[in-house]
C-alpha cells in the first residue's frame, strides 16, 4: 500500500475474470498485469479468457507457465498465510481465490480440451496419473497434504471465492 507502483508476481498473475473453464477468477499470463491496469508484455498476458482454439503462442507459453511453475508452488504460501490470518494485510484476494480454484477445481475435462487444441502441451497433461500439470496439488507432496489437513479447518474463510468472483 505504500508503494502502490511496486509488483509483485502472485498478484500480477491473479486477477478476477471470466474463465473459459467457468472459473471466476484466472491466471493473469506469464507477466501479468500491472497494479496500474498496464499489460507489461501483451503476448504473455491475460489469456484464460479465451477457450485454448484461440490461444497463441505466447497464450501456450502463459499456460505452460501456470502448470509447471506457478500455481503449484503457491499453494503452501497461500496456506500459511491464511493461517496467519494475514489475507488482508496481503491485500489481493484473486491471489486466495486462485489458488483455492488450484486445489479444488476438477481439471480433468478443460486438460482433455487443452490436448485436444493444444497438443504440444504434452501428453502427461492427459495421464491419470500425478503430474505437475494437474490441479489439486502442490509442487511438494507434504504440502498437498498440509492442505488437505488445514484449509477447511475451523474458522478457515470458504473455499469457492473462485466460483463467484470479487466480492461486491
Amino acid at each position: 500500500k505504500a508503494y502502490p507502483g511496486c509488483n509483485f508476481g502472485e498478484d500480477n498473475q491473479t486477477m478476477y475474470g471470466d474463465c473459459w473453464t467457468g472459473a471466476k477468477v484466472v491466471f493473469a499470463g506469464h507477466s501479468g498485469m500491472h497494479n496500474d491496469g498496464s499489460i507489461p508484455r501483451p503476448k504473455w498476458g491475460p489469456y484464460e479468457h479465451k477457450h485454448p482454439s484461440q490461444w497463441d503462442a505466447g497464450n501456450l507459453t502463459s499456460e505452460g507457465y501456470r502448470r509447471a511453475n506457478s500455481s503449484s508452488s503457491w499453494v503452501g504460501q497461500a496456506l500459511v498465510i491464511r493461517l496467519l490470518r494475514a489475507e488482508k494485510q496481503w491485500g489481493h484476494d484473486a491471489f486466495f481465490d486462485y489458488v483455492d480454484r488450484w486445489m479444488y477445481e476438477d481439471d480433468a475435462a478443460s486438460r482433455r480440451v487443452l490436448y485436444e487444441h493444444r497438443p504440444s502441451l504434452g501428453d502427461a497433461l492427459i495421464s491419470d496419473g500425478s503430474s505437475w500439470f494437474h490441479q489439486g496439488q502442490a509442487w511438494e507432496p507434504f504440502v498437498t497434504d498440509l492442505w488437505h489437513l488445514y484449509r477447511t479447518a475451523p474458522g478457515m474463510p470458504p473455499t469457492d471465492g473462485w466460483t463467484r468472483g470479487k466480492a461486491q
